[in-house]
């Protein structure tokens, strides 16, 4: 029966390892089918389909995408793609110039919040300024001593209406998932089985909306098992 895990990051988002790492940690604890679904980028794919192809593994070209649906930021994730397909790229592209753009403003949030140096400490952190994410600052929240966990983090200083909280004009989700269907892909939210009662319903609120726009369920397998993976644990980007 395979293992299956359709939502992963490398360090080219938010994630900690490499992509080649990151399937071989996934080949260690028995995943055999695999999707690197880091946001808003797909630099890591090419990295991650070679090094499952080693070793035997079937890797899922993907991305996770940074949307708007009326109020809320959601993300959408988008299996099988044509990563080369330039509809595709021209919008990441766009995304990742905001991110970079976004990481500069959280940064000057900081310093008038009198927290110097947390540009320079996320760069280091993430290795390219289109690829800064909010956990990179809760990570390094947590590595100066100001937050016992990544969540204390959001709660405090990065979460929506927090005083470092930035917010972005992402895609519609509509463009969104017409930016996966014209790449090849199938949309669908990253995680929907994972929510308690009320963010179950909101959740559920939000799948019908992706799937009256073309959209799927990014976790639905037939004769498979999924694992959430603990390297891969989710925190709001």
């Amino acid at each position: 029966m395979p293992v299956i895990d359709l939502h992963s990051h490398s360090r080219y988002s938010d994630g900690a390892l490499s992509p080649a790492a990151l399937v071989a940690r996934a080949h260690e604890r028995g995943v055999t089918v695999l999707a690197l679904t880091d946001h808003d980028s797909v630099r890591g794919v090419p990295e991650a389909m070679a090094a499952a192809q080693v070793l035997g593994m079937e890797m899922i070209p993907a991305v996770e995408i940074s949307a708007i649906w009326r109020h809320w930021t959601v993300h959408l994730v988008g299996l099988q793609l044509d990563i080369e397909e330039p509809g595709l790229q021209d919008a990441l592209g766009l995304q990742a110039g905001a991110r970079g753009l976004r990481a500069r403003h959280i940064a000057e949030r900081f310093d008038k919040l009198g927290l110097a140096g947390s540009y320079e400490a996320v760069l280091a952190l993430a290795g390219d300024p289109d690829s800064i994410g909010r956990a990179h600052f809760a990570q390094w929240l947590l590595g100066i001593g100001r937050v016992n966990t990544m969540q204390q983090a959001f709660d405090r200083y990065l979460g929506q209406g927090k005083p470092a909280d930035v917010a972005l004009p992402w895609m519609p989700l509509e463009a969104a998932v017409a930016v996966i269907r014209a790449a090849g892909g199938r949309a669908g939210p990253p995680r929907p089985l994972r929510h308690d009662a009320h963010q179950a319903a909101r959740a559920d609120y939000r799948l019908q909306g992706c799937r009256r726009r073309g959209a799927g369920s990014g976790h639905r397998h037939r004769k498979a098992r999924y694992r959430a993976l603990p390297w891969s644990a989710y925190y709001p980007v």
